[in-house]
């Protein structure tokens, strides 16, 4: 209800698409209400669970809007400073609007102000994406952005269904292909941090080597070529191998094909190769399961 009530406050020309995935609490109560009082203002679509990437593909396919936002549905918005931040990319050929967030701890009614340390600004996807890496500051949260509908359509941008952690493959494919993408100082997004989310749950393994496989693939597709990449990639799964006790050898051998290697990579490298003895071999069939991707099957 809380993220509703500050949707439906932002005094702009909206389509609000709701789509209730399933749900087995009160949620579609009250998105019916919702739609019962704004007829004009909502498109309410209900389905199977089919987790959170599905959902957003659908309300996406749905859309009509010239931009897109997606939310969460236990986050709120600042509403009056979200007007502010979409009038920056009305009207402007950007793809891509970037802010900022409020990190709301709800146990504690504790509000943490986060700002990425980069100027405000308009500047190529590809130098975001460099920027935000060489500054260790790379967020790939979705719902920091208002998107160009037509750029994602025409980049055939979706979610990788039945995938957990999908907005970091969605994020990193978005920011590379974007053309301009603009940086605005304007916290509007009340981040909630709670007992039982998505996040605060124990880290699906596979999901992760799933994630590490897809983005190589493109980094080698793209001809990416960033020495912060490339160190982030390998010491992630250096860190994820101990911390988890698995391995997989695809994935290990593309980390020795990805460039600009410093020596710190190969040292963790190194590490991998005596430490994979102790961990659990996982198959690449294993982690690619039955997840389905817009994304990839439209480029092969």
């Amino acid at each position: 209800r809380e993220c509703l009530e500050s949707v439906y406050a932002v005094n702009l020309l909206k389509e609000v698409i709701l789509v209730n995935d399933g749900s087995i609490d009160n949620s579609l109560q009250i998105a019916e209400e919702f739609a019962e009082k704004y007829p004009k203002e909502t498109v309410l679509i209900s389905q199977k669970n089919r987790g959170l990437s599905a959902a957003r593909n659908v309300g996406l396919e749905k859309a009509r809007g010239e931009y897109i936002y997606f939310i969460d549905s236990d986050d709120f918005l600042d509403s009056k400073a979200f007007e502010s931040f979409f009038y920056k990319i009305q009207g402007t050929d950007l793809d891509i609007l970037h802010g900022n967030v409020f990190q709301y701890y709800e146990k504690e009614n504790r509000i943490v102000k986060k700002n990425l340390p980069i100027k405000t600004g308009i500047r190529m996807g590809k130098e975001f994406l460099y920027q935000m890496y060489e500054e260790k500051c790379y967020r790939e949260v979705v719902w920091l952005n208002i998107y160009r509908r037509k750029f994602l359509l025409e980049e055939k941008l979706y979610f990788v269904e039945k995938l957990l952690y999908e907005d970091t493959p969605f994020s990193f494919f978005a920011f590379w292909k974007a053309k301009k993408i603009g940086y605005e100082e304007e916290c509007f997004y009340y981040y909630r941090f709670r007992e039982g989310s998505i996040m605060s749950k124990p880290r699906n393994c596979l999901d992760c080597f799933y994630i590490f496989n897809i983005l190589m693939d493109f980094i080698f597709k793209e001809k990416i070529k960033s020495e912060e990449i490339t160190s982030h990639f390998i010491s992630s799964v250096r860190s994820f191998a101990k911390r988890e006790k698995i391995f997989n050898d695809e994935i290990y051998w593309k980390l020795w094909s990805l460039p600009k290697k410093n020596i710190i990579c190969l040292r963790n490298l190194i590490d991998i190769y005596f430490r994979k003895k102790h961990l659990k071999r996982i198959t690449l069939e294993e982690i690619i399961g039955n997840k389905q991707s817009k994304f990839l099957e439209d480029r092969k």
